[in-house]
């Protein structure tokens, strides 16, 4: 009885970090508007915060031939890429220069956007960031 209880116990821990897990993952965050989530962090772009870079994370596979494909904008303006890999999960993720954000984006907000090749076909989403110089 008590070992049947024990199991019990430790199935229903086991679901319940699981689903706390999923629930929680990007939680409050809107995933921007697009064909795919994307998600932008930091989500307020400081020029005298530290740090030199903004990650953009997606729910899109990755894959060396859609990662070779990716182009990002700053408010409608192509911006260097400086990275492009998978997370812990396996779906792609870039890395841009902050200070390409603070000079391409307007007074209080820039709206980054990344597009990719997924299966030969175009995929685009966008996500907005607030700006404080």
């Amino acid at each position: 009885m008590k070992q049947a209880a024990l199991w019990m116990v430790l199935a229903g821990t086991l679901v319940g970090l699981s689903a706390g897990s999923a629930l929680s993952y990007r939680s409050g965050k809107s995933g921007g508007d697009g064909d795919f989530a994307l998600y932008v962090a930091p989500a307020a772009v400081v020029a005298q915060a530290p740090g030199d870079g903004v990650t953009l994370h997606t729910d899109v596979p990755y894959a060396a031939d859609t990662a070779a494909s990716v182009v990002v904008t700053v408010d409608g303006t192509a911006v260097a890429v400086g990275g492009v890999w998978a997370d812990d999960r396996g779906q792609l993720v870039a890395r841009i220069a902050a200070d390409d954000v603070l000079a391409l984006g307007g007074d209080d907000s820039a709206t980054i956007g990344l597009t990719l090749v997924v299966g030969g076909e175009a995929l685009s989403a966008s996500d907005t960031v607030r700006v404080n110089r």
